[in-house]
């Protein structure tokens, strides 16, 4: 039998360490894919099941106050649905959304929908999620329920009153009160913006032009938006184009500053 040379045995022994070498560092990979996955999930913020959000703070709050004492027609309905949507493709992940409804118990105000965006997969780590996954619970546990809870609240029927001074402090106080003041905020606000509720009532120009707020009356309304940006939905009620327009909307541009908020955007639904 052929005896080896001394370089045949070199090389064999070269390509046995090189060969562990290989499996090694393939090894210390794979425990280092494992151990820093294991910290990642570790060290991930922990969500509430329920509302979806952080246990820290939101990186903004949106508070979304529909006006329920009146009718909307088959346009107003779809034009604001649109409106809806746009809303959700620009919201921020982690960020809070609230739904209030205006009706006569204002007092009891509630959020009809009260969630945090999660992500959507979009920029998820394939490491420890499921970019799928992720898409399919943004979809059916935040896009659809706070479209369902919008369905929900709009009815057929007039209320006797429209307290939207008394919506707008209720919705501030639940929906922004426990966050601390640098956290963003938003309020809009869907409405034909017809107060009337008790001895405010805005189907009287007189009122509509008087922004003096300096007295017990709006004492009672009085709330701090801490600076919330404020959009305005506008809806156009045919029969009341005497009151609408220019003038109503500089009253609740005055009003608003009075509260420590700023109109940012007015939107006239179509319809």
């Amino acid at each position: 039998m052929a005896r080896r040379s001394p370089r045949s045995r070199r090389q064999h022994s070269n390509n046995g360490s090189a060969h562990k070498y290989i499996v090694g560092v393939v090894i210390f990979i794979a425990i280092g894919i494992l151990f820093g996955s294991a910290f990642l999930r570790a060290n991930a913020p922990k969500y509430d099941p329920q509302t979806l959000c952080a246990q820290s703070q939101p990186s903004r709050v949106t508070v979304i106050l529909v006006d329920a004492t009146d009718s909307l027609n088959a346009v107003q309905r779809a034009s604001i649905a649109n409106q809806i949507d746009n809303i959700v493709d620009t919201l921020k992940e982690g960020e809070r959304v609230e739904l209030f409804s205006v009706s006569d118990d204002v007092d009891l105000l509630t959020p009809l929908f009260d969630r945090c965006r999660p992500g959507d997969g979009s920029n998820a780590n394939i490491v420890i999620s499921n970019p799928e996954k992720l898409w399919e619970k943004y979809r059916s546990e935040f896009v659809g329920p706070l479209q369902q809870a919008f369905h929900d609240l709009i009815i057929d029927e007039q209320s006797e009153s429209t307290p939207l001074m008394r919506a707008i402090q209720a919705a501030s106080v639940k929906g922004f009160g426990k966050w601390p003041a640098t956290t963003e905020r938003r309020l809009i606000i869907i409405s034909d913006m017809l107060e009337y509720d008790g001895e405010r009532n805005h189907y009287q120009l007189s009122q509509i032009r008087n922004k003096n707020f300096d007295n017990a009356e709006f004492a009672r309304l009085r709330t701090d938006l801490k600076g919330a940006s404020v959009e305005l939905w506008y809806l156009r009620r045919n029969t009341k184009s005497n009151v609408q327009g220019s003038d109503h909307i500089a009253f609740w541009q005055a009003y608003v500053a009075h509260l420590n908020g700023v109109i940012t955007r007015v939107y006239s639904v179509e319809g």
